[in-house]
């Protein structure tokens, strides 16, 4: 059974936030799903909620009026680094442009580059690849005290 995750979906299509959040609905164990078509508004709100408890895995889109992902990546990589820890990035887009998906690749806090649309397999395995990557973390961590 996949841990339950809280999700963030930012993107200005209201059809493509419409399909992530039935594929995440349908095929993880979401605590929690906020959509926003403004980026200003979502970077808000993750600088604002307490989600402490819950990792939060949160799809971005970089083409996007008003904020563009990338600007929204610069603002975010400004958060605290604890801050930080508490959420995942993927970049969800349309975009097939390799500078984009190499520029993307360079920062930190992106942990991966997704062409939409959105699939089970590819959702599914990234929350594995995730979770994985969790466990081993905090093994490491106990075995350093």
């Amino acid at each position: 059974m996949i841990k339950s995750y809280n999700y963030i979906v930012i993107d200005s299509d209201t059809i493509s936030n419409f399909i992530v959040k039935i594929t995440i609905e349908r095929y993880l164990n979401p605590s929690d799903i906020h959509i926003f078509s403004n980026p200003s508004e979502g970077l808000e709100y993750m600088k604002n909620a307490n989600m402490k408890d819950t990792h939060t895995i949160v799809f971005l889109n970089i083409h996007i009026p008003f904020l563009s992902g990338w600007k929204f990546l610069s603002e975010f990589e400004n958060f605290a680094p604890d801050m930080q820890n508490l959420f995942t990035i993927f970049i969800l887009t349309a975009s097939i442009d390799k500078q984009d998906f190499v520029r993307a690749k360079n920062i930190k806090s992106v942990g991966g580059f997704l062409v939409k649309p959105l699939k089970k397999e590819i959702i599914i395995a990234l929350i594995n690849e995730l979770e994985w990557k969790v466990k081993h973390l905090s093994k490491s961590k106990h075995r350093q005290r």
